[in-house]
């Protein structure tokens, strides 16, 4: 516990603020950029992880929506001309010990389906549109589809089966790309994040070798000589970490108000989600000084 006390107490150390070699690091024109650099890289790592949180919520959807499910549609014509035909389909259907469940799609549902592409042409009386029956499975291997398949074009074919599985395979898999893409520039956004205050840290090591070398003479630790350089660190980080969450928030708040009624409910972060969204700020602070802290680490070894 004492160890750890000491810890927080030397990274919350402010000190630095009134000494020579702590203020020129901080009045440097590096140093001042910093939050910038740091705010915009934790903006574009949220709004990656939002992404993936995103296409997660979706293909969880996808899974659940279609994972059972199958659709048959039976042509105008046919619909039309032999309405016997549809109900000996759908008594046909709701006989297969694997269908659990066969129910005709609604003409009002279909209409409202097909109106976000037709617009108010999608309820035009006498718009050509097939029947359509929807057909919940209790098992979905393709041993059992295929057999249900046989005998539709069996008994009824002129009648489409269309079996979700197909494209929504292709979907996932290309949703599963797009979220490791998303990984992947998270990983470089926080990453980049970093490099620049090792390397704004370096510099500044490079400029103040002279002093760094008086102070080691005159007995400094390792702990005291990093210290100068911790509060400009802390505050560029803290002050950049803020910022982007902070317009990464109002982003999402200008994206859910422009998609109102249209955008799924649960299409961005939701519920325990935001919390992970509080870990990427969270860890670009503790990130940039471990970074520090590791540097100066390292660099204070080869100084005499």
């Amino acid at each position: 516990m004492t160890r750890f006390a000491q810890a927080v107490r030397f990274l919350l150390r402010t000190d630095a603020d009134t000494t020579p070699l702590g203020q020129a690091f901080a009045t440097e024109r590096a140093t001042l950029f910093l939050p910038w650099i740091i705010g915009v890289m934790v903006y574009l790592a949220l709004l990656m992880v939002a992404a993936l949180l995103s296409i997660d919520n979706t293909i969880s959807r996808w899974r659940s929506d279609l994972s059972d499910k199958l659709t048959l549609v039976v042509p105008q014509q046919l619909a039309e001309s032999n309405i016997a035909s549809t109900d000996e389909l759908l008594a046909f259907l709701r006989a297969e010990p694997n269908v659990a469940r066969a129910e005709p799609i609604a003409l009002v549902r279909l209409q409202s389906l097909l109106e976000p592409w037709l617009g108010p042409a999608a309820r035009t009386e006498g718009l050509p549109l097939p029947s359509m029956i929807e057909v919940d499975l209790l098992r979905t291997e393709e041993a059992t589809v295929a057999a249900l398949r046989a005998k539709l074009q069996q008994e009824f074919p002129r009648v489409l089966l269309d079996d979700h599985r197909l494209w929504r395979t292709r979907l996932l898999a290309v949703g599963r790309i797009l979220q490791t893409v998303a990984l992947l520039a998270t990983f470089v956004a926080l990453t980049t994040a970093l490099v620049i205050v090792a390397f704004g840290v370096h510099a500044a090591m490079g400029r103040h070798a002279t002093t760094i070398q008086l102070l080691r003479v005159m007995g400094a630790e390792d702990a005291y000589i990093t210290a100068q350089f911790m509060p400009a660190v802390r505050r560029a980080s803290a002050w950049g970490s803020a910022a982007g969450m902070l317009l990464f928030l109002t982003t999402y708040a200008l994206l859910r108000l422009a998609g109102e009624g249209f955008a799924p409910e649960r299409m961005g972060p939701y519920g325990w989600q935001w919390l992970l969204m509080l870990l990427v700020p969270l860890a670009s602070f503790v990130a940039a000084l471990g970074v520090l802290i590791s540097l100066m680490h390292r660099r204070l070894q080869d100084v005499p």
